[in-house]
């Protein structure tokens, strides 16, 4: 992917709850340019923690596989982290 840079923002942050970010994709390619909305939401479960993730606003050049595929490996390096 041709990005030059991405800036994250936290647009809401509720402890043990819910987190919400704001990336914005700086890049000259407009398939990519785009602000993009990721909301992590934390429910308790037995046995531990469910972690939900929504991506609202993808730019249209990241394929909707890619973008599962780099979810997956983040939620792996946090289970990894925690376990």
């Amino acid at each position: 992917m041709p990005l030059k840079a991405a800036l994250w923002r936290f647009a809401q942050l509720i402890p043990d709850g819910l987190i919400v970010e704001v990336i914005e994709f700086k890049t000259q390619e407009p398939e990519f340019a785009d602000e993009m909305t990721m909301t992590v939401k934390f429910t308790d479960v037995v046995g531990g923690t469910e972690v939900s993730l929504l991506h609202e606003n993808v730019p249209a050049g990241i394929r909707p596989e890619d973008n599962e595929t780099g979810s997956r490996q983040a939620l792996q390096k946090l289970a990894a982290l925690v376990e």
